[in-house]
């Protein structure tokens, strides 16, 4: 990766966290005390979604700048990669969606009643930004950096909705997962579209 992309991977990275953790800050902001733990409780589960393909990420690197140096396409690699993704985190989301309430219980005891159905939400929210997290690794390794820059247009955007419109905290996760799709069909409009030029 050359130099002048490291600012640009720094303020995306801090923006990815951003978008990933703000929203509990704003929910201790603006719901009260019970609520918020209820929240807690269901963002903790949920948030497993995005540390699901880690290994992938991490095995991901090493490959595509191996390709990247020989000169070799990846294109496949990434389409693979976002497919067991989706797969892999998805299955994890609609786990969430049937069996939220009784995995809540089980670690949580009757503690979090609320956190069960939160859960069955969150994990579909968190779903793109899993997505979006193997896409932005995939471009690191092969040096680009312009897709970086959309986190830091959505991630103010986020925040700024939940904090103009939170009647509840469905809503909140509504937010999120509206946001993260935004931010994934965006970045594949980019990829698309380079892909095509490339080939001209």
């Amino acid at each position: 990766m050359h130099l002048r992309g490291a600012p640009a991977v720094v303020v995306a990275s801090m923006a990815f966290a951003a978008m990933t953790q703000l929203d509990m800050v704003l929910v201790n902001r603006y719901f009260d005390s019970g609520l918020a733990a209820q929240y807690a409780a269901a963002s903790v589960l949920g948030k497993a979604v995005l540390y699901l393909p880690g290994g992938l990420v991490l095995a991901l690197l090493p490959l595509v700048a191996a390709r990247k140096a020989r000169k070799q396409s990846s294109g496949t690699m990434l389409g693979q990669a976002l497919l067991f993704t989706f797969l892999l985190c998805g299955a994890a989301a609609l786990a969430y969606a049937v069996c939220g309430r009784w995995l809540v219980g089980l670690l949580y005891g009757d503690k979090y009643p609320e956190a069960g159905g939160l859960l069955a939400s969150y994990g579909f929210a968190i779903l793109p930004m899993a997505l979006v997290m193997v896409a932005e690794h995939f471009l690191i390794a092969q040096g680009r950096v312009v897709f970086a820059w959309l986190f830091v247009l959505i991630a103010p955007l986020q925040v700024a909705a939940i904090h103009a419109w939170h009647p509840n905290l469905q809503a909140v996760i509504g937010t999120m997962g509206l946001c993260g799709t935004v931010l994934a069909v965006a970045g594949g409009g980019i990829l698309l579209w380079e892909s095509r030029r490339n080939r001209r």
